[in-house]
């Protein structure tokens, strides 16, 4: 069985990072199904076409499995354990700190403070040095009775010593729905059996025929740092065949003379020899006489011995309901829409160039284009089209990536093509031909419509302090060698703010945007941001309503260096629109417990990630 290949992209988000291959083709949601057992490899990529350094590197672990972020068990006990031995009473999913404090001060040897509150607790030794190890307990049935399936993890957040108290985080979880942890190393990536089945699998489902989740992807590096490389949706299905049923033995069967020629293919010399009866019962050594095709219908579908390729095309086309007409030339002139025409590049190495004289009609009209795939075994190199279209509103041309199917339903439209009324127009696309994922890449096109993901960069003396609790423009010169920074200074008292906007392309999908900050602090610590978005169409009310402020948090390690935050989590854009005027406004909350900065920050620049669709259908 082949193995189903994913591929994440390690320069984007984790919530964007699944495509098709390393070449940064976005991927449909991977699809899993209850019960199934599948070898699936992972690779990692860098973005540019090629493989993260990490990527099956000796010493990098992997795990996947699917997962619902943030979710926490709904009832049941578990037990804590010190050093290996004595373990608490059971303790209630959900108790409150001083709770777990007590049933660990019960425990021979252990004086701590517990605080927090479910899913999440620190507990701090009472008194300074190296502690013993406090852990989930395991082994008994009635050590984690969680509900639904639940994790216990206690980890380090501050080792003791002479001056310091330890400090352990304890959280509980729901347990992953299905993970693999042990993979073996291929080529650039891992290799192993995913298996979905599961008992946190089949509670997910319950009776429903699916669910969405998410399918998230952890890497520990050489050094034992941890990384999220993926937390894509994915959705899970539930099975209809009981995968541990045996299946019947039957006993042997033998097609009737009536049920062989109705399932079978006549083999002949040529296909012509189907419209003679006799000619194929000989081929097949059946003696009665059977005629499942009429001889016209043989007639119709002859395909000469030394033309099979041209017949496989005829073949390809009709199943395509297209027109059945092989044609050579590499012009094609329109004045209506007509039957879709196929474009079949040649059997060579050399570029296979079309010319599409689009001109103007009676009326207006949309005609359709199907860039051909090539069939196993033959060249691909690049199709350059050349699209000429007349001053009028009338001529639509759609260009199309032929569907793996072969038929017309599976099409994928590619490029659109619409007339100007006033000017006449070129447009010129190159396509390459995708190995790995078996299909045409829009590779360039003079629009300029870059389809994908696309930045831009906002400097921060674009970004203008808010009138109500602004932030304070700033600059400075560095020492040695006289470099000029300025940006916006954010206090650390209260809540302060900036703001930009932007006329994002017309090519934008209007859907959720990502964001990072450039930021430098004259301290150490961690600074909380924020960002928010709207849109103001023509004659849109210049007072509406923000987007969802999404969050983050960010660590500066040392002094007056410039920081890179991660990218945000996706921000809704209120009233999103390509059409419109987006605005943008950025704030620091030094009230946040997050914020732990005691002095102010300076924010350098916002980038905006954003995705361009063009003329692809979604």
């Amino acid at each position: 069985m082949s193995s189903r290949k994913l591929y994440f992209d390690r320069s984007k988000p984790p919530h964007q990072s699944l495509f098709k291959s390393e070449l940064s083709r976005a991927a449909e949601k991977p699809v899993f199904v209850y019960g199934d057992n599948n070898p699936v490899q992972v690779y990692l990529t860098d973005g540019l076409g090629g493989f993260d350094a990490d990527s099956g590197a000796v010493g990098v672990t992997m795990k996947m499995g699917i997962v619902t972020p943030g979710a926490q068990p709904t009832g049941g006990t578990y037990k804590l354990q010190y050093n290996g031995g004595d373990k608490t009473a059971a303790i209630d999913y959900n108790d409150s700190a001083a709770d777990i404090e007590t049933a660990l001060d019960a425990l021979t040897g252990v004086s701590v403070a517990v605080t927090g509150s479910f899913p999440c607790y620190e507990i701090e030794w009472d008194s300074t040095g190296a502690q013993n190890d406090i852990t989930a307990a395991t082994g008994a049935s009635d050590d984690n009775a969680l509900t639904p399936d639940g994790s216990i993890s206690v980890s380090k957040l501050v080792d003791g010593d002479g001056s310091n108290k330890e400090k352990l985080l304890l959280e509980i979880r729901r347990a992953p729905h299905a993970l693999l942890s042990t993979w073996s190393t291929i080529t650039n990536g891992w290799s192993g059996d995913f298996n979905t089945r599961t008992a946190e699998i089949c509670e997910l489902l319950g009776t429903s025929a699916s669910i969405d989740s998410t399918l998230e992807v952890e890497i520990t590096d050489a050094s034992g740092k941890i990384y999220t490389v993926a937390q894509v949706p994915c959705v899970v299905r539930n099975h209809g065949i009981d995968t541990g049923s045996p299946a019947l033995n039957t006993p042997d069967d033998y097609y009737t003379e009536t049920e062989a020629d109705n399932l079978f293919v006549k083999k002949a010399q040529n296909l012509a020899d189907v419209a003679d009866a006799a000619t194929s019962r000989t081929n097949l050594g059946i003696s009665a006489a059977n005629t499942p095709f009429s001889a016209n219908d043989a007639t119709d579908w002859t395909v000469e011995p030394d033309d099979v390729k041209e017949a496989l095309d005829e073949l390809a086309d009709r199943t395509n309901g297209l027109s059945a007409t092989k044609t050579e030339s590499a012009k094609y002139t329109v004045t209506e829409a007509g039957t879709p025409q196929n474009l079949d590049p040649e059997d060579s190495d050399a570029i296979t160039t079309y010319w599409i004289d689009a001109q103007a009609g009676t009326g207006a009209y949309e005609k359709h284009f199907v860039l051909q795939r090539p069939t196993s075994g033959e060249p691909a190199p690049p199709v350059l089209i050349k699209v000429d279209t007349a001053a009028s509103a009338n001529p639509t041309i759609k260009i199309f990536d032929e569907g793996p199917t072969d038929s017309a339903g599976d099409d994928v439209l590619e490029i659109t093509i619409n007339g100007d009324a006033k000017r006449a127009d070129r447009h010129v696309f190159i396509f390459v031909w995708d190995r790995h994922a078996g299909e045409w890449d829009l590779f360039w096109d003079n629009r300029g419509d870059g389809l994908g993901m696309h930045t831009i960069g906002v400097p921060a003396t674009a970004i203008k302090p808010r009138d109500t609790n602004g932030a304070t423009a700033v600059e400075a010169e560095s020492t040695t060698n006289k470099l000029m920074v300025d940006g916006l200074q954010f206090g650390n008292t209260i809540a302060e703010y900036g703001q930009f906007k932007v006329p994002l392309p017309p090519e934008w999908d209007a859907g959720a945007v990502c964001a990072r900050f450039y930021w430098k602090s004259p301290a150490t610590g961690d600074v909380f941001w924020g960002i928010q978005g709207l849109s103001v169409g023509d004659n849109g009310l210049l007072d509406p309503v923000w987007g969802t402020a999404i969050t983050l948090t960010d660590t500066s390690i040392n002094a007056d260096r410039q920081y890179v935050s991660d990218w945000t989590d996706p921000i809704t854009i209120d009233s999103a629109a390509a059409d419109a005027m987006t605005y943008i406004q950025v704030y620091r909350d030094p009230t946040e417990a997050g914020d732990t900065i005691a002095d102010n920050v300076v924010l350098i620049g916002v980038e905006i990630l954003f995705t361009v669709t063009g003329g692809r259908s979604a």
